[in-house]
């Protein structure tokens, strides 16, 4: 994946958008990261030229999460056991 030149750009709370070039799918692709460079979302933008097998529906396809970090809480098993 080879990123596009002069294509990063900030996109508030302190995350940068860049687009790649994405060879297997011949598509663009913007990818949004924050601070800590972890992926917060990746959207398809379009194919480059033409041909392909068309996809039916939609062209394009979005993963995105909140820009919010989400308090988690996982159960915590115990040190005894029942059985």
């Amino acid at each position: 994946m080879t990123e596009v030149a002069g294509s990063a750009k900030q996109v508030g709370q302190g995350m940068t958008q860049k687009t790649f070039n994405y060879e297997p799918l011949n598509a663009l692709v913007d990818i949004v990261t924050n601070t800590a460079g972890q992926v917060v979302s990746a959207v398809v933008q379009k194919k480059n030229g033409g041909g392909g097998g068309g996809s039916g529906g939609g062209s394009s396809s979005t993963a995105s999460a909140s820009g919010t970090p989400m308090p988690v809480s996982l159960p915590v098993a115990s040190a005894t056991s029942s059985a």
